[in-house]
C-alpha cells in the first residue's frame, strides 16, 4: 500500500527578529534633589506678627441622655418573633442529643450565629436612626 504525503501550502515563517540587550539605565540618585529655584538675592524678612489673645472655643451643648429609641412597628415586631422563634427552634435542635451529622451541626451553628448577628445589627440600626 502506498503512503500519501500531505503537502503544506503554508510557507515556513521567517525567523523572528529579536531585539538586542536592551540598555541599562542609570540608578536614581539617592538623595533627593532640591526641587527649589535658587534665589536671586536674600529673603526680605515677614513682617512681625502681633499676638492676638486666643479666644476660648465655644462649647459644644451635649444633651445629658441619649435621644430615645423610637418604638418598633408592628412590621418589626413580627420579623423579630419569627427570628427568635426560629434561633430558639434551632438552639434546641443543636442542644438535643440527636442523630446529627457533622454538617448538619456545621451547618446549624453557622444559621445560628448569623441569626444572632442579624438580631444584634437589626438594634444597632434602629438605635442610630
Amino acid at each position: 500500500m502506498a503512503e500519501t504525503r500531505r503537502v503544506s501550502s503554508a510557507r515556513p515563517s521567517p525567523a523572528r527578529h529579536r531585539p538586542g540587550a536592551r540598555p541599562v539605565l542609570p540608578h536614581p540618585p539617592r538623595h533627593n534633589p532640591s526641587l527649589r529655584v535658587p534665589s536671586e538675592g536674600p529673603l526680605e524678612p515677614r513682617p512681625p506678627v502681633r499676638a492676638e489673645e486666643p479666644t476660648p472655643p465655644e462649647p459644644v451643648p451635649r444633651p445629658s441622655r441619649p435621644a430615645p429609641v423610637p418604638p418598633r412597628t408592628g412590621a418589626e415586631q413580627l420579623v423579630l418573633a419569627v427570628l427568635v422563634l426560629g434561633l430558639i427552634l434551632n438552639a434546641i435542635a443543636l442542644l438535643r442529643h440527636a442523630a446529627l451529622s457533622r454538617a448538619d451541626l456545621l451547618l446549624g451553628t453557622t444559621v445560628l450565629l448569623a441569626g444572632v448577628a442579624l438580631l444584634v445589627l437589626m438594634e444597632v440600626y434602629r438605635r442610630t436612626g
